[in-house]
């Protein structure tokens, strides 16, 4: 969510996700329930069909990077949690370029992803 810019996604998802990231952030002590499943940022995903991904290499990808991230940070999927709180978490354990490629990968956006590039080396 902290790199999330819009590219690569289709207008009503990048609309969508925006409004999302706007909301969660405005809003610190909104309770979260933490999953590395298809969820509420997921509902405008041209892929979301009846809850369920259907790009089975996207599905896998966002599992693994949620999953890369409940693990280091000692969460269990389905914990609630307060969203300022693991916001500033995931700044804090993902300090720097090699943590986040850790979570992102190879991203092929990573050269415009405003939190990658905050990252020090």
């Amino acid at each position: 969510m902290q790199g999330f810019q819009g590219y690569g996604y289709s207008r009503e998802f990048a609309e969508a996700m925006a409004l999302m990231v706007e909301y969660i952030n405005g809003n610190p002590n909104l309770q979260l329930e933490l999953t590395a499943a298809c969820d509420e940022i997921c509902i405008h995903c041209p892929h979301n069909v009846d809850e369920i991904c259907k790009d089975r290499d996207a599905d896998e990808n966002i599992k693994r990077m949620d999953e890369t991230v409940l693990k280091k940070l000692g969460i269990m999927e389905g914990s609630r949690v307060e969203a300022g709180s693991i916001l500033d978490d995931v700044n804090e354990t993902f300090r720097t370029l090699e943590d986040a490629q850790k979570v992102c990968g190879d991203c092929m956006w990573a050269d415009k992803c405003l939190w990658l590039m905050g990252k020090p080396i």
